[in-house]
């Protein structure tokens, strides 16, 4: 290594970028498959969305008067 330094770099460098990639890709598997979500009820949660067919709009996000509403 000590005779060619700028292979040895190169060697450094790839081995660190992959070290870098695995440990990033493992923390998002960890953190989206692995672990169970953090409530207590997960089975239980729901996902709402409004849908306006005259306008062509599906599935679009609900706003919070209208969350309100629903719950009572």
């Amino acid at each position: 290594m000590a005779k060619n330094p700028p292979f040895s770099l190169v060697v450094i460098a790839t081995l660190a970028l992959g070290i870098g990639a695995n440990v990033a890709i493992f923390s998002v598997v960890d953190a989206g498959l692995l672990r169970p979500l953090p409530y207590i009820h997960p089975g239980q949660l729901v996902s709402m969305s409004e849908n306006e067919p005259k306008a062509g709009i599906s599935g679009a996000g609900m706003s919070w008067p209208v969350q309100s509403a629903l719950r009572l």
